[in-house]
This record gives structure tokens, sequence and C-alpha cells, in this order.
């Protein structure tokens, strides 16, 4: 029979109400809360029954104290007295319990409340909220600065998707929260002074809500990226995800360990952080090194072969062998766009000068609203110069030509369908016949890529 059960709890960690009747309900399920760490709240195997939970804080402990100080000890002994027994603590946070349901609670002070819980909140979660408010600050600065200057790039890579929509969520969640405390702090001293306390009450709902869409989010995108042709993204987005997870139990493992030998607080914070940095480093680059190395390893003896993997090669508008030739190819995508890009050239360095190379790159853009963006960014590059010619020739909406200032024109081309955007360069001129074997093979429907 199970004895112990672990459950992933998300409560503010001021809602002292929430975890308060949270913890109720699981005891009389019977489930007694014993331990609160990074992995979870352990629950102990009990008899179904009522129990009244307090939850109070203790400014000066910490995460990293090997065991409770004397005064918070001298402090447990004088609950039990009144029939409070410690259930855990975790950092600032202790937990009691009564059996007697009419119980006084253990802190009878409004004010003292009020003011223990906000000297708990500046040493707990205030900071690391702030800086992570901040950090979600400039990042969605970044997220930005990019879509007013490399929009196709932003729209068209899933991991700035994914990662601009992540840090928005941290902004709006982060930020209710301390909206959220503050307002509590600012009513639960006036009422204080009265002799009445305001029990603060957390985000818990919106917390919930957004752990579900981020883990939703993660899987969807991670499952993509395994699955993705450019190996070099399947095997980074999977080192990653495993380093993350790695270091996140490495350091917390070697947290508990200190705690276990008795090191005191400070020495284990600080062999932690370092612990910490050094270990980001060294995961990351070991698995940066196997993934690359895997990469390489699955594209051997594919180079040759991409030619056969590419919807426009140079034999179908001249006359060339394509076994003379190298396609490489890049592509990306995200719910907004997608891109597929290729180079072609000779295999060999002597035939250069007598076979022309040729590159083109297609932008699908998903969304019509995002049309006129991606067309604008492509069509206004900063170190370029386009003019409009005759779209007739392309079978296209739009083409433009790039220009240079003395009067002359490259072979360089955009051209514009409904649903793409499609920027081709030539090592020669394009004939008209060519101009419609270019709009049959990529600019008349979706190429299959």
């Amino acid at each position: 029979m199970k004895t112990t059960k672990r459950r992933f709890e998300i409560f503010s960690f001021f809602d002292i109400k929430g975890i308060e009747k949270h913890l109720e309900k699981m005891a009389e399920k019977g489930w007694l809360i014993s331990k609160m760490d990074m992995f979870g709240w352990v629950y102990k195997k009990i008899e179904p029954q009522k129990l009244k939970f307090n939850v109070c804080y203790y400014p000066n402990a910490s995460e990293f104290d090997p065991e409770p100080s004397n005064k918070q000890k001298d402090f447990y002994e004088f609950c039990e007295h009144t029939g409070w027994k410690i259930a855990c603590q975790s950092a600032q946070m202790q937990i009691f319990y009564n059996e007697n349901l009419q119980a006084v609670p253990i802190e009878t002070d409004a004010q003292i409340t009020v003011e223990t819980i906000h000297n708990a909140a500046k040493k707990n979660f205030l900071p690391s909220y702030f800086v992570l408010l901040g950090l979600a600050v400039v990042q969605e600065f970044i997220l930005i600065s990019r879509f007013l200057n490399q929009p196709v790039e932003l729209f068209s890579n899933s991991i700035y998707v994914l990662a601009g929509f992540l840090w928005f969520l941290t902004f709006i969640l982060y930020l209710a929260e301390i909206i959220g405390y503050f307002r509590w702090h600012e009513k639960a001293t006036k009422l204080a002074e009265d002799g009445e306390f305001l029990p603060p009450k957390g985000k818990t709902k919106l917390q919930k809500t957004m752990t579900y869409i981020v883990f939703a989010f993660l899987t969807v995108w991670l499952i993509s990226v395994i699955f993705d042709d450019n190996k070099l993204l399947s095997y980074g987005a999977i080192s990653i995800f495993i380093s993350m997870m790695l270091l996140f139990v490495f350091i917390n493992g070697i947290k508990q360990v200190l705690k276990d030998n008795k090191v005191k607080r400070n020495t284990n914070r600080a062999i932690t952080l370092a612990l910490c940095f050094i270990l980001s480093f060294a995961i990351t680059a070991l698995f940066t090194a196997i993934s690359i190395k895997l990469a390489s390893n699955s594209n051997i003896d594919e180079k040759n072969n991409y030619i056969d993997k590419v919807p426009l090669v140079v034999s179908d508008l001249i006359d060339v062998n394509s076994n003379d030739y190298i396609a490489e190819r890049i592509q990306s995508k995200s719910v907004f766009l997608e891109q597929f890009e290729t180079w072609q050239y000779p295999k060999n360095d002597d035939d250069y000068e007598n076979l022309p190379y040729m590159r083109y790159e297609i932008t699908f853009v998903k969304f019509q609203s995002l049309y006129n963006i991606c067309k604008d960014a492509i069509v206004n590059q900063k170190y370029k110069s386009y003019k409009k010619i005759d779209a007739k020739p392309w079978s296209a909406n739009e083409v433009y030509q790039l220009a240079f200032d003395d009067g002359t024109n490259e072979n360089e081309y955009i051209l514009c369908y409904d649903d793409k955007i499609i920027e081709i360069y030539f090592e020669w001129s394009p004939t008209e016949q060519q101009k419609q074997i270019v709009y049959q093979k990529i600019g008349s429907e979706r190429v299959n890529l």
C-alpha cells in the first residue's frame, strides 16, 4: 500500500487561506503534508480526518538552513503546547496542524501577522518576482525590436515565437502577483490598525491556467522540433531540454545533500550558486557538442542528395546535369510563417566557371494579416534597393528587381504571390520561358518541402 505521494501544487507563497483549505481537503482524503521542496509537495498516508491547518512565516529562515534554528525549535515547542504540531516547513513558510477544529490561530495580533508576512515576502518571493518581471520586460523589448526590424526572421522561427509567448505570460503572471500583493499589503496594514486581519490571496487560478498553457505549448513545440528535418534543430532542442532538467535536478540535489550533512546556510548558498554557474556552462557545452556531432553524423552522405529534395533546380531552367550540382537547404517554420532556402552550386571547384549558381528563398505566410508586414520587410532591406518591374512574365502579383545607384540591375528578384514571397537569384539573365517555369515550380501552388 502506498504510504507517500508527491504532487506538484501551484500556490502563491503568501496565499495562506488557499494553502490551508487545500491541506484540509487532503487530510480529509487521508493525506497529511510532510515535506515541500522544488520537486513538489510530499504527503504521508494517514487515517482520513478533519484537521485544522495554520500557515505562518518565520522571516529569518532560509531554504539553505540545514535545520530549524534554536528560536524556531522553541517556537515549535510553544505551538505544540497549544495543540499545534509542525507538519513541515519550507524556507520562511511554516505549516502547523491541529486536531481541534476550534483551536485559536497561532498568531492573533493582526499588525504583527501582516508585518511578519511582509518581512518574509521581502526575503523570499518579491526579489525573485521583480527579477523575473525585469527579465520579461527586457525580453519583450527585444522581441518588439526584432518585430520592427526583422519580422520575417521572428515569425518564421518557432523558438523566437515560443520564447516571446512564454516571456509574455511571465510578464503577465508576475505583474499580477506583485500588484495583487502590494494592494493586499496596503489594505491589510490599514485594517490591522483596527485589529482586523485581511488574509492575502494569490493568483492561483491564473497560475494554474498559465502553467497548463505553457506545458501544452512546450509539449507541442518539443514534438515538432524532434521530428523536424533540420537535425541540428532537433538535437539542439532535445539537448536544451535534457540539460535544463539535469541542471535543475543536480543543483537542488546538491543543495539537499549539503543540508542533510548540516552544512551552514552561507556555505551551502555559496557552494550551490558556484556549482550552478559551473554546471550550467559544462552541461550546456556538453550537450551542444553532442547535438552538433549527432546532427553532422546524420547528414553524412546526404549532402549530395539534397538536389533531389528541392522543388526547383538549375536543370529545370538550363541544360545542365543535376548530378553535377550540390544543393544546400535550410528550413524554418512556426505557426505564423514557414521559410525554405536553398543554394545550388557545382560539386567540383573546377566547374564554377561553366556551371551557374542559383539561390532562392520561399516565405509562406500562413496569416494574411502578416503578408504586407513581411513583404515590406523583404522589399525594403537596409543594404539593398529594389525597383518594381512588370509582374506579368512571372505570373505574380508584384515583382521587384535589385537595382544599383548607377542604373544597372542584378538578376535578383522578389516575387509576390497570394500566400508566398520568393527571393530568387540567378547567375544569368532568365528568359521569359524560365520565368514561367519558376512560377509553375514554386509560385503557382504550395510547394511540397
